[in-house]
C-alpha cells in the first residue's frame, strides 16, 4: 500500500491468527535511516508497510501467499528429515 497523505486513516492488516483487522493509522514511521517504514496506529503497534493493505480482500490475498510460502517451507523441511531418517535406517542396517 501506498504511504497515505493525511492521517488518521483506515486499512487492514493480519493479526498473529492471520485474521483480517482494520485498523486506524495516525502517523507515519521511518526506520532508522530515514526510509519509510511504515505506520503507528491508535493502539500505539507499528506495522510495516508490506502489512498494510488498502481491502480485507488484500490482506486475506497476502495472507494466502504467506500461507502458501509457510507451507513451501514446511514441505521442504518434511523431505530433509525424511532424508536423515533414511540415512539413520539404512546405517542401522
Amino acid at each position: 500500500m501506498t504511504k497515505p497523505t493525511t492521517y488518521p486513516y483506515t486499512a487492514w492488516v493480519l493479526q498473529p491468527s492471520f485474521k483480517p483487522k482494520e485498523v486506524t493509522f495516525v502517523k507515519h514511521e521511518e526506520d532508522w535511516s530515514g526510509e519509510d517504514y511504515g505506520c503507528k496506529s491508535e493502539s500505539g503497534r507499528v506495522y510495516r508497510r508490506v502489512a498494510i493493505h488498502a481491502t480485507k480482500t488484500a490482506a486475506i490475498t497476502f495472507g494466502n501467499a504467506e500461507v502458501r510460502s509457510m507451507q513451501l517451507a514446511l514441505d521442504k523441511k518434511q523431505e530433509s528429515l525424511n532424508k536423515k531418517r533414511e540415512a539413520l535406517t539404512k546405517a542401522a542396517q
